[in-house]
């Protein structure tokens, strides 16, 4: 099951989620990144499908999801230097159960973190091309989850689109490679929206390469504005459920959809 993770920590918006587990998300993602990532994504809004947000959260709020009653919290940490096992011992204190390591290039660098988390699950994103290369060691080293960062990929590799790995077999790659280890990538939201590709295709996608999560994050908060937001999860779990008891027939037919219609924006054959 491809599960839906908040990436946003706003208390409003926390308080908004029912009490049961298919009405709330499985996991409450932090963000701490901030080193170097504003310059790094300074020219990503000429990427084709961009929807990414720079607003790292208060040092603070893993402690305050936990207080709202988020038991399963992650907090995505800066890339690897000399701050890192700061980092890792603020998350373990303030109750964090995983930190999430960006834009790492090393394996020694996951190492590295490993070491230092005590007790924590490490998760890592893969956004670059030395990570894609050495995310087959990862599962022999003990990471827990792996999402595939689409605009720092876009943006490492010149592509024109977050999109680009899609069609030119790098998430099926990377999937391969990850041996096992949860994975996701993209985000969720309704099942019908999403733009400028249809969300129940990027789903599709997402199941037949056996994701284990996804992000909710921009595009689902602005879907369900004025809406009740445990609904929509429920409604998102469902078009899961519907994606993962499709016949090999129709993922071929939807998985063919879904180059075709990131080629027309991409307007390549």
């Amino acid at each position: 099951m491809i599960e839906p993770w908040l990436m946003h920590t706003d208390r409003d918006v926390l308080h908004s989620f029912g009490a049961a587990p298919d009405e709330r998300p499985t996991r409450v993602v932090v963000d701490w990144e901030r080193r170097g990532k504003l310059e790094r994504q300074a020219g990503a809004p000429g990427l084709l499908g961009l929807d990414t947000t720079i607003r790292p959260d208060p040092a603070d709020a893993v402690a305050q999801v936990r207080a709202l009653g988020f038991d399963d919290v992650v907090c995505r940490i800066d890339p690897v230097g000399p701050h890192t096992t700061e980092q890792i011992a603020a998350v373990r204190d303030q109750g964090g159960i995983a930190v999430l390591v960006p834009m790492w290039h090393s394996l020694d660098e996951i190492e590295a973190v490993l070491r230092a988390a005590d007790g924590l699950d490490v998760g890592v994103m893969v956004e670059t091309t030395a990570a894609i290369d050495a995310c087959g060691s990862l599962s022999g080293l003990g990471v827990a989850f792996a999402f595939v960062g689409l605009v720092d990929l876009a943006i490492e590799r010149a592509t024109r689109s977050i999109f680009t790995p899609i069609v030119d077999g790098t998430l099926e790659q990377i999937a391969t490679r990850l041996d096992g280890v949860p994975f996701g990538f993209g985000g969720l939201t309704l099942p019908h929206a999403g733009h400028p590709i249809p969300n129940r295709l990027l789903v599709g996608e997402m199941a037949r390469l056996g994701a284990a999560f996804s992000f909710l994050r921009r595009s689902f908060l602005s879907d369900v504005e004025g809406t009740d937001p445990s609904v929509a999860i429920r409604s998102i779990r469902a078009a899961v459920a519907l994606a993962e008891q499709r016949t090999p027939t129709q993922v071929a037919e939807q998985h063919g959809e879904l180059i075709r219609t990131v080629r027309e924006l991409l307007d390549v054959d």
